[in-house]
């Protein structure tokens, strides 16, 4: 009896790794495109933040007299 259903334990157990590393690659898969997606985002805040204050010094630069900046050599 044990051995008729061997084949049968072999299948599922076949069946069941083949599932496993299927999920476990589509979830690693998912993951790093989730990483990309999320640091994609994060450098294109960071450069418009940057970019932000960069214009705000600008402005606040320009806005005051300051003695090197503007002598004319």
């Amino acid at each position: 009896m044990m051995m008729n259903q061997t084949p049968i334990v072999q299948f599922h157990t076949a069946v069941g790794f083949a599932l496993g590393l299927g999920l476990a690659l589509a979830s690693t898969s998912t993951s790093n495109l989730v990483l990309k997606l999320a640091s994609k985002r994060f450098r294109e805040s960071t450069f418009a933040s940057s970019r932000a204050s960069s214009s705000i010094f600008t402005s606040v630069v320009s806005q005051h007299e300051i003695p090197y900046l503007s002598r004319s050599s």
